[in-house]
């Protein structure tokens, strides 16, 4: 059985399910289940690869102002997100601590404390990523 999660809740978005559908005729035809050849593959669509995800808080309560959005590079030190109370008063700025690619977001402007403003998801195996040595993020970034 495979069981596909794709964008958001009551959303048809064309683009996504050809992707589905091609991704998921590969993985049938890779392990012998269907014969053909093979779609594109994710080095040819150019997939950002990850096995870690920084996860950005909340530290107070306010609106937030997302510097960034779903799909976007980011590096350490960037600014991604600025919080402010209801009288428009920066209240906390967030920043990146990873080379990465913003995988989630927070779509409600109203934040609480505790409450996720977004995913950065990046590779924990990759030197670039550490943020203790990161260098500037290539080509494949």
């Amino acid at each position: 059985m495979i069981t596909i999660e794709i964008g958001g809740p009551r959303i048809f978005d064309a683009r996504k399910i050809a992707m589905t559908v091609e991704g998921s005729m590969n993985v049938l035809k890779h392990y012998k289940v269907i014969d053909g050849p093979m779609g594109r593959t994710s080095k040819e669509a150019g997939t950002f690869f990850g096995d870690t995800f920084e996860t950005i808080r909340s530290t107070s309560g306010g609106f937030l102002e997302l510097l960034v959005d779903l799909n976007d590079k980011v590096t350490p030190g960037q600014k991604v997100a600025i919080q402010r109370n209801c009288f428009g008063d920066i209240v906390a700025e967030y920043s990146a601590s990873v080379v990465g690619k913003v995988a989630t977001i927070a779509r409600d402007a109203l934040s609480e404390p505790g409450s996720r403003v977004m995913q950065i998801l990046y590779d924990s195996t990759d030197p670039k990523c550490n943020p203790s040595t990161c260098d500037e993020p290539g080509d494949d970034y």
